[in-house]
């Protein structure tokens, strides 16, 4: 695998985990602190992953991290077919335990028949961004989502349900 489609895929990777964790209504720092935070700290990406967990949290002063880890990533390229196959491996830590408190790995294979090399190598570029998010629903889907917060007692009870108006 070449050093930018590894690079690119961990991006995507990041981003859309980012956007997924939103999506299930966690309370995300952007990125963009997470890095800020990052490089005044002097941590590059080998050392992030040499601390522990709840070292990290304390650095970024959240409640927990996520750590992708790509255990499979291979692209291949005979005569008019190529395929990508990766897996990828979720784990996420309390900051105050340093513990995992939930893990996820998912796969997924994607492979084209093209006639042009060059055309084949441009579609399977272009496939990365859905696979990654093909694994990153996939995985994500045995999170919970963050419970939301209740409201008051008095208007939880007048709220109707969706069938409780069809009645």
């Amino acid at each position: 695998r070449g050093e930018k489609a590894e690079s690119d895929a961990r991006y995507i990777f990041r981003v859309m985990t980012h956007e997924k964790l939103s999506q299930l209504n966690y309370n995300l720092m952007p990125l963009e602190v997470v890095d800020d935070k990052l490089t005044k700290a002097n941590i590059n990406r080998k050392e992030f992953l040499e601390k522990p967990p709840a070292e990290m949290a304390r650095i970024l002063e959240v409640d927990a991290v996520v750590y992708i880890t790509i255990t499979s990533w291979s692209t291949k390229f005979l005569l008019t077919y190529a395929s990508i196959d990766m897996d990828a491996r979720f784990d996420m830590y309390s900051a105050s335990t340093g513990e995992l408190v939930w893990t996820a790995k998912y796969g997924h294979e994607e492979s084209d028949v093209s006639i042009d090399r060059e055309t084949l190598k441009i579609k399977i570029t272009k496939i990365y961004e859905p696979m990654i998010q093909k694994v990153v629903d996939a995985a994500f889907s045995t999170l919970p989502s963050f419970p939301e917060v209740k409201i008051n007692k008095q208007e939880e009870g007048s709220k109707k349900r969706y069938f409780e108006w069809l009645k």
